[in-house]
């Protein structure tokens, strides 16, 4: 289950000159995020030595924590050097995230890169790191949400965008990756198949699950969904994907080992309260009472019975919860926020 890439540190992907030669600047700040086959902190070393610049990785899963993983699920080696790592069975391979660890740790401190994390989560982690824990400020920046395209703006007429009618009770999630363990989907589907046992035969009729999925998965989720359901295929225009949010009254993230995901920010930007487990994002933008629903970890019943409370909500205490993950969008994952994040960083 773990995510792993070896000698990530020892690869020579792009060497620092190339990098900037296709910039016409020479940065006071670089911001790291995806670094897979692309960056390590050996090279990000060399950038600093020729720049002088600050490097900061943005948190986008848990690899400027770790000598190798992505995802570490229970792991803790992150905070004591990924020794032993339990990823790797090959015993004559088994040092070989300490290794990575060991460099990085080394490169990180030549160069005093720092991190900011990406959710309230990957916060805890930063902190608890072995790489980063004694780093004074930790900035947390939630995502990078444009409330020009995810908004509120069109809720009364997305519903009738995609078919549905303005009473229906529409559940919004994504099955991009269903047999992904990280993802949860299966907790979703007890979760959805629990809600119907607990809800009136008048809410069964209302309630409609828009999934977006693949088409070669339509047949096998009709099948496991006792509602009626309305299939999407992954939406890739952003307007669109905010109509989507728009149209629904809830939106589920079932994650249970996620950084983020970045959909819970865009769904609550759209004004669409959010229900998902205590994980990634959701643990610190989503309020209990307020604009949402967390769930204990896995437990499908509990995320069940906040669904259905959501559902229920009257159209006063709707527009309450829709205002609440607006405002918390603005405040902690905005664009705005984001920008006003690095200005703070390049003034102190």
């Amino acid at each position: 289950k773990y995510d792993f890439f070896i000698d990530q540190e020892f690869i020579d992907h792009l060497p620092a000159e190339a990098i900037l030669k296709c910039i016409s600047f020479t940065p006071d700040i670089i911001l790291v995020s995806a670094m897979r086959n692309l960056v390590n902190t050996t090279e990000l070393l060399k950038l600093y030595e020729i720049t002088k610049a600050s490097i900061y990785f943005i948190m986008m899963d848990m690899f400027s924590l770790t000598g190798g993983c992505h995802h570490a699920w229970d792991c803790k080696g992150f905070e004591v050097g990924c020794l032993n790592c339990p990823a790797i069975l090959n015993i004559a391979f088994k040092d070989r995230a300490a290794k990575n660890f060991a460099l990085k740790l080394q490169n990180v401190r030549k160069a005093n890169m720092q991190v900011i994390a990406g959710s309230g989560r990957a916060l805890a982690q930063a902190k608890s790191s072995l790489l980063f824990k004694d780093q004074k400020v930790i900035h947390n920046i939630n995502g990078f949400i444009d409330q020009a395209t995810f908004n509120a703006k069109n809720r009364q007429y997305a519903k009738y965008i995609f078919g549905f009618q303005s009473d229906d009770k529409v559940i919004f999630t994504g099955a991009e990756h269903i047999s992904n363990e990280r993802k949860g989907f299966g907790y979703f589907l007890d979760a959805i198949k629990h809600l119907y046992s607990v809800v009136t035969e008048a809410e069964r009729q209302s309630v409609i699950i828009m999934i977006a999925a693949k088409p070669e998965h339509y047949q096998e989720l009709i099948k496991q969904i006792p509602f009626k359901t309305k299939f999407v295929e992954f939406i890739q225009d952003d307007r669109l994907l905010s109509l989507a949010y728009q149209a629904s009254d809830v939106f589920v993230c079932s994650s249970i080992e996620d950084p983020g995901p970045i959909t819970v920010s865009q769904a609550m930007a759209c004004g669409t309260p959010v229900a998902g487990f205590y994980m990634g994002a959701i643990s610190n933008l989503v309020i209990n009472n307020e604009n949402g629903f967390k769930a204990p970890l896995r437990n499908s019943v509990q995320l069940a019975l906040g669904i259905s409370k959501l559902l229920r909500l009257s159209a006063v205490e709707f527009a309450t919860y829709s205002k609440n993950a607006v405002e918390q969008v603005s405040k902690y994952s905005s664009k705005t926020h984001f920008l006003h994040t690095i200005e703070e960083i390049l003034s102190s």
